[in-house]
């Protein structure tokens, strides 16, 4: 919940943001205007994909009004996204481009009554209008009230005197212009016009709120497999067009080398430990490549694991977005993937600390991972680059997702559950056995900064 108490007072020292003329015998008399308004998202998961959309839900409220009853709301303004770099996040932020889009009035829903303009003593329905087109400009959307809706005092949120529903969508990711990765976009929604009926307006009230992004899931705890492919999967193996920040590549796949399932690290991230984006790696031999001779050196990545640096030399490994199942044989790829494909690159001339263990909770077990010595020679580290795969996806080169993958010591330990299990992916389905599943291997992080890319 996003509640902030918005007021206006005059006198006693109080802030004056704007007020009413005044009689003589009352200019000093204390006079308060408390409102109060708190944006809420109905439905929306703990982040919103591109595409799609997400109902927000304003509710209104008051507290105390000194030398008065009721606040009015005219109209109230909500800013669609902000550049938080760019300046202040207030009613007048800087817009951050169309990142969010205003889905238009049909979609305003309202329970906001007030009293009839004609009849005091009955009340009728708000209508609210914005005549904003659907679209993401202009940043700013009015809602006008209709009549203008008027508010008793202490009517504290939540869940407040009344509320207004309508429907934005999610149209780009806001990028970090440091880190490179998807951050929260910024909205700011505030009072357009407002008084209460002691004569003192509301003015520059406002609260702020964020839609965030579906980078997920970010950690993912490696199991070894080591599974013969079917023939139905070498047709497809041969000739893979790689393409990523380090180059192009075509490749031949080789057998299936890790299931990495999506992993709740330290807590942080439940729903993780549900998601449906898994990786199937595996490894493959390199037919052609523009990937250096010499390798990139001095590549420095920081994640929540902590921070290191390194050279990279020759790539080994494909993830690939990967459907699970415990009971389905037939169980289709993902649709919608969450997570890019990505490639996998050796190491060396490394300087770094090893991580502290971490608490992982997955699919198929809950337990503490710690990992082998960092040391020089990069032999227990993996670096993983988005990348482009036969051409399905133009933005990978750019995409800020990265992993950095570390070796674990918890070779002997096996998933909890020994059942079977069946994967798919784009190359088609696999049947993982009792003795497939062979032991956490690795755990994969998301950078959350880079430096000395090509």
């Amino acid at each position: 919940m996003n509640t902030r108490r918005l007021y206006a007072a005059v006198g006693g020292g109080c802030i004056a943001l704007a007020v009413a003329a005044l009689t003589p015998a009352t200019a000093f008399a204390q006079k308060t205007c408390d409102g109060f308004i708190n944006i809420d998202y109905s439905g929306a998961g703990r982040c919103t994909d591109v595409g799609e959309t997400v109902d927000m839900v304003i509710s209104f409220g008051t507290g105390s009004i000194l030398n008065g009853k009721s606040l009015t709301i005219d109209s109230f303004q909500l800013n669609l996204d902000c550049d938080e770099s760019a300046g202040p996040l207030d009613l007048d932020c800087t817009d951050a481009t169309k990142k969010i889009e205003y889905e238009g009035d049909g979609t305003i829903d309202s329970d906001c009554m007030t009293p009839d303009p004609a009849d005091p003593t009955t009340f009728v329905p708000v209508t609210w209008t914005t005549g904003h087109p659907v679209g993401p400009d202009p940043n700013q959307v009015v809602f006008t009230a209709i009549p203008p809706l008027v508010i008793p005092a202490d009517k504290a949120t939540l869940p407040g005197y009344c509320s207004v529903t309508f429907t934005v969508k999610k149209l780009e990711d806001e990028i970090d212009p440091v880190t490179m990765a998807p951050e929260d976009i910024e909205q700011v929604i505030g009072y357009h016009q407002a008084a209460c009926d002691n004569g003192v307006l509301i003015s520059g009230g406002f609260q702020t709120s964020s839609i965030a992004p579906c980078v997920q899931p970010v950690d993912f705890a490696c199991i070894e497999i080591n599974k013969n492919i079917s023939a139905a999967f070498k047709e497809h193996a041969k000739g893979v067009d790689l393409v990523d920040v380090f180059g192009h590549s075509t490749v031949d796949l080789g057998i299936g080398k890790r299931l990495c399932a999506p992993a709740n690290k330290n807590g942080e991230d439940p729903a993780a430990a549900h998601a449906a984006d898994h990786l199937a790696g595996y490894n493959f031999d390199v037919v052609d490549t523009t990937f250096p001779k010499n390798g990139v050196p001095g590549v420095h990545v920081e994640s929540q694991l902590g921070s290191v640096t390194f050279d990279v030399t020759d790539a080994w490994l494909l993830l690939v977005p990967t459907a699970k199942s415990q009971t389905d044989p037939d169980v289709p790829p993902l649709a919608d993937p969450k997570v890019p494909h990505f490639q996998c690159y050796r190491v060396d001339n490394v300087s770094g600390a090893t991580p502290a263990p971490v608490d992982s909770e997955d699919q198929f077990t809950h337990q503490q991972l710690s990992f082998m010595d960092v040391g020089t020679d990069g032999k227990t580290l993996s670096f993983c680059a988005s990348v482009n795969k036969n051409g399905e996806d133009s933005t990978a080169v750019t995409d800020p997702r990265f992993l950095m993958c570390y070796l674990t010591t918890t070779h002997d330990q096996r998933p909890g559950q020994k059942v079977r299990y069946y994967i798919n992916n784009q190359f088609g389905p696999i049947k993982l056995g009792k003795a497939d599943l062979k032991r956490y291997d690795e755990f994969c992080t998301q950078v959350t900064s880079i430096q000395g890319l090509p």
